[in-house]
C-alpha cells in the first residue's frame, strides 16, 4: 500500500462526495485513493436523497476517489461491496466485534447502524472513469436524534473513544485499497463470498415492505447488479434500491 496516498483534512464541507467531484471536474490531477476527511458537513448526503446526521468532530465523515475503469458497468456494485467489506474490517479491528451489512449501504451492530455509504459513479462510452466512495462511520458520537433512531457509535460498543479520526480514516482508506486490488486482479468470487457471509438478515425471516404492502420473506443474497434476493411466498424476488424496505421494530408499532 502506497502509504504516499494523499488524505484532505477538512474542518466543514457541504459534502466530502461533491467536494471530491469539484476537483475531478475542475480537472486537477488526484491520485487514487486520495481520501477527503471533514470534521463537520453541512449538507451530508444518504441513499436515496436522505441526509446524514452527525456532531463536529465526532465522526468519520470521508470519500476517497478511485478509478474502476476496468470493471464493466453490469460488475460496479463490486464497489459498494469493498465499501462494505473495509467498514466492517475496520470495525472489528478496533472492536473484536462482528458487523453485518444490511443492503444496500448501511452497516449494522446487531439491529443498529453504525455507518452508511454512498457512492457515485461517472460513466463515460461505457466504462466508470471514477467512483466517489463516500462514508460516514458513527465513531464517537453518544445520542442521535429522531432522524436516527437505531443509531449506534463504535465508542458506544468498545467504551473507548476514537483519538484520531484522520489516523482512522487512513487506516479504513488502506483497507479499501486492498479490497479494491483483489477486485482489479480479478477476485471478484472471493469479494462475493466475503459479503454474502456479512449480509444482514441472511436466512433470516424478516420483514419488509415494497410495493405499498409488507409482508415476510427469506433474504437469499444480492445477485451481481446489485438486487436483493428474497423468497416471499415461495417465490424467488429480485429487488432494486428504491423499490424494498427492510423494516425493524419501530416501524411496526
Amino acid at each position: 500500500m502506497n502509504t504516499r496516498i494523499e488524505l484532505i483534512v477538512l474542518e466543514v464541507v457541504d459534502s466530502t462526495n461533491r467536494f471530491a467531484q469539484g476537483l475531478l471536474q475542475d480537472g486537477v490531477h488526484v491520485e487514487e485513493g486520495t481520501a477527503i476527511l471533514s470534521f463537520f458537513q453541512t449538507a451530508g448526503k444518504g441513499q436515496k436523497g436522505n441526509i446524514w446526521e452527525s456532531e463536529p468532530r465526532s465522526n468519520m465523515l470521508a470519500s476517497v476517489i478511485l478509478n474502476p475503469d476496468f470493471l464493466e458497468p453490469t460488475n460496479l456494485y463490486l464497489i459498494n461491496q469493498i465499501a462494505s467489506l473495509s467498514i466492517c474490517a475496520i470495525l472489528k479491528t478496533y472492536s473484536g466485534q462482528e458487523f453485518k451489512i444490511k443492503w444496500p449501504n448501511d452497516i449494522m451492530f446487531g439491529e443498529k447502524k453504525v455507518a452508511g455509504i454512498l457512492i457515485e459513479n461517472s460513466i463515460r462510452e461505457r466504462k466508470c472513469t471514477q467512483s466517489i466512495v463516500g462514508v460516514g462511520i458513527n465513531l464517537n458520537q453518544l445520542s442521535f436524534g429522531p432522524y436516527e433512531p437505531n443509531a449506534i457509535a463504535l465508542k458506544t460498543i468498545t467504551g473507548k473513544s476514537i483519538e484520531s479520526i484522520p489516523e482512522f480514516t487512513k487506516e479504513w482508506r488502506d483497507v479499501l485499497m486492498e479490497y479494491f486490488e483483489l477486485i482489479r486482479n480479478g477476485e471478484s468470487r472471493r469479494i462475493n463470498e466475503s459479503y454474502s457471509k456479512l449480509l444482514f438478515g441472511l436466512g433470516e425471516v424478516r420483514e419488509f415492505e415494497y410495493d405499498g404492502t409488507r409482508s415476510k420473506g427469506v433474504i437469499q443474497g444480492v445477485t451481481k447488479e446489485g438486487y436483493l434476493v428474497i423468497k416471499i411466498d415461495d417465490q424467488i424476488r429480485e429487488f432494486g434500491i428504491k423499490e424494498v424496505k427492510h423494516l425493524f421494530n419501530q416501524e411496526n408499532r
